[in-house]
């Protein structure tokens, strides 16, 4: 079946990885079949998603050259890519510990709440690395406010509290905080924007027309609970606080045109920002021995 193809494919990747490393093209090769199978395995077991089976190994092997290239200018894309890389190789962890105990484990896949939940992992992380990774004009917006966030986050300690105790505030600056850098940069960020909410520039042209470009500093001071006054002059007060109703309408669209979208590229920036991580995202870090055994008790059991 499916199951032992798989098994047997993760075998020879694994031997040609360790006889060329798993960067060669060698490995791509041998990956290639693997991936597929797995996504063939997602549509049948994935039951908790979409449950896709066109799952391109094209996006897995631009996320394995990513995560090989040493350059520092590229994190956003290093995050997306790690959790793919590490989704993936869950799965193939998943498969081999499973290899053991084939006839005492769930035929249905559908029943392997380890395996689904490895899954659903696997095509979260492909879908947001076929987004981004495959499209350059996004990957640089995304690249650009990951750098304006972490120059913020450096210069504001409240921002990084923020962060750092994944604060219900930080849910609702995030978008403004977009919205603050698209007016100041639209060129930059209207990729990814647009991505999320098609009409932004309808927004951003008239900010810009009214020439009340909010600071961050301010957005954040007012946050803090200090208001406009002492960050802004006095008769500038009236035409930013026109601007912030405006802005806060705003940050509501971008969040519930598409929450989706949205909720994909928050997370990739929240990812950047809370760990540059040492592990991956998609790490599920429950033991995937002990998981196993837990899937052979409940067959077990309900032979009884």
């Amino acid at each position: 079946g499916i199951v032992l193809d798989v098994i047997e494919l993760d075998k020879k990747v694994c031997l040609v990885e360790e006889s060329s490393g798993k960067a060669s093209k060698d490995s791509r090769h041998a990956r290639e079949p693997l991936a597929t199978s797995l996504a063939h395995i997602n549509s049948v077991a994935n039951n908790r998603r979409k449950g896709r089976k066109d799952l391109s190994p094209v996006v897995l092997e631009l996320a394995y050259a990513i995560c090989e290239d040493a350059s520092d200018d590229a994190q956003a894309a290093r995050v997306i890519a790690e959790g793919l890389v590490g989704a993936f190789e869950a799965l193939r962890r998943y498969f081999r510990q499973a290899a053991q105990h084939l006839e005492r484990v769930d035929p249905y896949l559908a029943n392997r709440a380890g395996l689904v939940r490895r899954l659903v992992d696997y095509e979260e992380s492909w879908e947001v690395a076929n987004r981004y990774l495959s499209q350059p004009p996004m990957l640089a917006g995304l690249h650009a406010a990951v750098r304006r966030l972490g120059a913020l986050l450096r210069r504001e300690p409240a921002f990084e509290a923020m962060v750092q105790d994944c604060d219900a505030e930080l849910f609702m600056v995030l978008p403004r905080l977009m919205w603050l850098f698209f007016l100041q940069s639209p060129s930059e960020h209207a990729s990814l924007m647009g991505s999320i909410l098609p009409d932004c520039l309808s927004f951003g042209q008239g900010a810009l027309e009214s020439d009340a470009t909010l600071e961050v500093d301010w957005l954040l001071a007012a946050h803090r609970g200090r208001g406009l006054e002492g960050h802004v002059p006095s008769d500038s007060c009236g035409e930013l606080a026109d601007f912030t109703r405006a802005l806060e309408a705003w940050s509501m669209k971008l969040q519930r045109h598409c929450p989706d979208d949205w909720n994909r590229c928050s997370a990739v920036l929240l990812r950047c920002l809370s760990a540059g991580s040492a592990a991956s995202a998609s790490e599920i870090p429950m033991d995937v021995k002990a998981e196993i055994c837990a899937e052979v008790e409940v067959v077990e059991i309900c032979e009884l």
